[in-house]
């Protein structure tokens, strides 16, 4: 059993499991949430666990797949791709985000192995201007600037109502 110490920083962790139990019963459990869950005595997302047998990695290795497909950088994984690409059997991959933000001290009991916890890169954020067409030229800035004729209707209409104003006060006082 691995003791396991998980925070809501490790959201952007990846926690690599490997499924100590015969191929058939290793794809049910994986698709179990709820045995999971028991397995690390906590409540599991299931929409953040990836789960497969290492063989439909042939040619590849879980290294690869961690870094290519998971977006995992080498220096994440350098210190253990000889570990990940020896296992065999099926893997369990939990992303942090499946603990649901929770803080908690658990053990990752059998039938799951704790090979190794990862942290997440994110893609790299590139300032480039853009090279279309539609893309040229300046945004309006907020409202265009009111015209002469604008302001000089807006002055005639105050000026109409302030004598309205006066009229409907004189023919008040008048009776």
């Amino acid at each position: 059993m691995t003791s396991l110490h998980i925070t809501p920083a490790d959201r952007t962790n990846v926690f690599v499991f490997l499924i100590e139990l015969p191929e058939d019963e290793a794809a049910s459990f994986a698709k179990d949430s709820a045995a999971i869950g028991q397995a690390l005595d906590t409540v599991i997302d299931a929409t953040h666990v990836v789960q497969f047998p290492l063989s439909d990695l042939e040619g590849v290795g879980l290294t690869e797949y961690l870094i290519e497909g998971m977006g995992l950088s080498e220096d994440a994984v350098e210190a253990d791709v000889l570990k990940l690409d020896a296992l065999r059997g099926h893997v369990l991959i939990l992303k942090g985000s499946a603990f649901m933000g929770e803080t908690l001290d658990t053990l990752a009991r059998p039938p799951l192995l704790h090979v190794g916890t990862y942290p997440e890169t994110g893609a790299p954020v590139l300032l480039e201007p853009l090279k279309s067409e539609a893309a040229k030229g300046q945004l309006s800035q907020g409202r265009p600037p009111k015209s002469e004729a604008r302001i000089s209707g807006m002055i005639a209409f105050y000026v109409l109502l302030f004598l309205a104003f006066f009229v409907v006060l004189f023919v008040w006082l008048a009776s």
